[in-house]
């Protein structure tokens, strides 16, 4: 069962008599028959066929399913070798905290020391 477009445009052409739908119905039988002779050209050669599905990445199609299935074999690798980095991140974030709370500590004590300092120097002045 065949789905005739051809034959179905011709009779529409045939069938009426507004100039507008007859130009309609040609255009559509010129499209029609354009993209059927391209259709049957790609369909008859392998190269285009390729060349029309892989959008222009037919050399490198075949390396790149290479390339996919040595990434599938290295993924116990991969997820060591992210779980390292994950560790490693975590740990310099936790020194970077500590370095943090160490100089924060350090601020907090030489500006207490200062405050206390100015403060004993009024109050052993005798007051502002």
């Amino acid at each position: 069962m065949g789905f005739e477009v051809k034959d179905d445009i011709m009779k529409a052409i045939n069938g009426t008599d507004d100039q507008a739908m007859r130009t309609v119905f040609m255009l559509m039988l010129g499209l029609f028959e354009a993209f059927n002779d391209k259709l049957d050209k790609v369909l008859g050669d392998e190269i285009a066929m390729r060349e029309a599905v892989l959008n222009g990445h037919a050399p490198v199609h075949h390396s790149h399913h290479e390339w996919v299935e040595r990434r599938i074999k290295r993924d116990p690798e991969i997820d060591s070798i992210v779980a390292w980095a994950i560790a490693k991140k975590k740990q310099e974030e936790e020194d970077q905290q500590s370095g943090r709370k160490i100089r924060d500590g350090l601020i907090e004590k030489i500006i207490f020391a200062a405050v206390v300092g100015a403060f004993g120097f009024f109050v052993g002045r005798g007051g502002v």
